[in-house]
């Protein structure tokens, strides 16, 4: 049986702090897998922190066991959420899909530079055998224009990385699942952390929206009749829950 091939990989914008810990969490995703073939890009935009001195040193370790790919993205980088921003990361992570399907990579592992994953993670996602399946994590913080990220502190009305469509018609209005089955379920909306096969990499798209890039991908994954599912027994975190805070 062949092995099965996965990039693994995200957009990066000024994470100096956050970059040796999820990086650290990657490899540890799969090292060593004799089941698994893995390679890894990276979307470097507009950073003025270490960040991309972080990633090629992470390229010179481990490039005689991985394939490591720096892409460096040209345009503007946008520090909080607005439209434009939204514009940016829908075309950043659309590179990574070119990469996917380019390269006949049979899955790719899409996880924000700021989510740390439990060991392990990939293969159990891998195992359900989906199009489009996450981990779970909270995020419940603030990010307010000029102030630093601020945690809820109330547990009501969590935050979180899946969401259902209020409007199931026209696919719109994605509410947070506050609470997370510990068992595989089905969403309609994901982020963050999720892996996706290459036949959710080739008929999908990132686009704008108002509540996000994730929204619209996964808008165009279930008109394209792919389902879309989280497994609420792998919760990860979410690096601005524990403190480390990024300098966009």
């Amino acid at each position: 049986m062949s092995k099965k091939r996965i990039l693994i990989g995200a957009p990066v914008h000024n994470r100096e702090e956050m970059l040796p810990d999820y990086l650290a969490s990657l490899v540890a995703q799969h090292a060593p897998s004799s089941d698994i073939e893995v390679g890894y890009a990276f979307v470097l935009n507009n950073c003025n922190d270490i960040t991309v001195h972080i990633m090629k040193m992470f390229q010179e370790k481990f490039q005689d066991k991985y394939p490591i790919k720096l892409i460096h993205a040209k345009g503007e980088s946008f520090d909080y959420r607005t439209s434009a921003r939204y514009y940016a990361l829908a075309s950043y992570r659309n590179m990574l899909l070119d990469e996917v399907v380019e390269h006949g990579w049979d899955y790719f592992f899409s996880v924000d530079t700021d989510i740390i994953a439990p060991v392990g993670t990939l293969m159990r996602l891998l195992n359900h055998k989906k199009d489009i399946i996450a981990a779970c994590v909270y995020n419940d913080g603030i990010q307010i224009r000029g102030k630093p990220y601020q945690p809820r502190l109330t547990p009501r009305n969590r935050r979180t990385n899946v969401m259902i469509f209020a409007d199931k018609e026209n696919l719109q209005y994605a509410n947070h699942i506050s609470v997370f089955p510990q068992t595989l379920f089905p969403c309609d909306v994901t982020g963050a952390i999720y892996l996706m096969s290459y036949k959710a990499a080739s008929l999908c798209r990132y686009d704008w929206d108002g509540q996000g890039e994730d929204i619209a991908f996964c808008r165009t994954a279930i008109k394209a009749g792919l389902e879309i599912w989280a497994d609420g027994s792998l919760l990860c975190q979410h690096q601005m829950e524990l403190g480390l805070k990024s300098k966009q």
